[in-house]
């Protein structure tokens, strides 16, 4: 089974991939209103694929900033 690491880093956009089909709208922009409204959201959870990064967790979260 694979560990678990967890580690903070800041990447570039162009260093993630998603993995998932169309982005489900009414989640993204939920998330831009909280966003815009100062609310802190849960970070993006990513799984290392050679050298660039799957979203594993949080791709509404990503397309609302993107």
């Amino acid at each position: 089974m694979g560990s678990t690491l967890n580690e903070f880093k800041t990447l570039k956009d162009t260093d993630l991939i998603s993995h998932e089909g169309s982005p489900d709208t009414k989640t993204v922009e939920q998330y831009k209103q909280e966003i815009l409204a100062g609310k802190e959201i849960e970070p993006i959870k990513v799984i290392k694929e050679g050298d660039k990064y799957g979203i594993g967790d949080g791709k509404h979260r990503y397309q609302s900033i993107s």
